[in-house]
Order: structure tokens, then sequence, then C-alpha cells
């Protein structure tokens, strides 16, 4: 019973997450191309700075087309009445493997940005 409340509640949380990274994401993409453009003029900017919002953007991507659909799936699998470990470990291993992706994506924007 610990196992079933502890998988539904990752997969809840998993949808959480999704919504707050697509925020996130949304909001350095813009942030990032307003400062581009403020400072830079647009595409003047450095190389980096370029590399940097493209992790980003892959963050998102990999979000949206990964991880939301694992979190939903896992729902699913959760609350069905015939539920199993096996059944559901499939996609929590698609959604830490995505978790993890995304994590790298991060931090690669961000060595991008602070490294000259």
């Amino acid at each position: 019973m610990i196992t079933v409340l502890l998988v539904f509640h990752v997969a809840e949380t998993s949808t959480r997450m999704g919504r707050v990274g697509a925020v996130a994401n949304a909001g350095t993409l813009a942030t990032g191309l307003g400062l581009m453009f403020a400072v830079y003029g647009g595409m003047g900017a450095p190389v980096r700075f370029h590399v940097a919002l493209s992790l980003v953007l892959l963050a998102g991507v990999l979000g949206f087309a990964v991880q939301k659909p694992a979190g939903k799936k896992l729902v699913e699998l959760a609350s069905a009445p015939d539920w199993t470990v096996e059944k559901t470990a499939g996609q929590m291993k698609k959604l830490a493997i995505a978790v993890r992706l995304q994590h790298v994506a991060w931090l690669g924007c961000l060595i991008a940005m602070f490294l000259r």
C-alpha cells in the first residue's frame, strides 16, 4: 500500500514539476532573449549565450515531449485497480531520465553563460 501511494505521489509531483518547469523555461528564454536584444542588439551576442538559450529550449522540449506524458501515464497506471510495480517501472525510468537530462541542460546553460 505504501508503494502505491509513493508511486502515485511521484506521478502527481512530476506533473506539477512539469508545469513549473515549463513556466521557468519560458521565463528564462524570454528574459535571455530580451537581454540579448537589449544589450547586444540581437544576434550580435556571444556564441555562449546562444548555446545557453538553446539548452534552455532543449530542457523545455524534454519537459513537454517526455516528462509530461510520462507523468500522465504514470498517474493512469498508479490509479488502476490492477496496479503492480512492474507496470510502472518503465514510466518511472522514463521520467527519471527526462528529469536528469533537464538538469544537465540547465547546468550546461549556467556553465555556458558564466564561462568566458
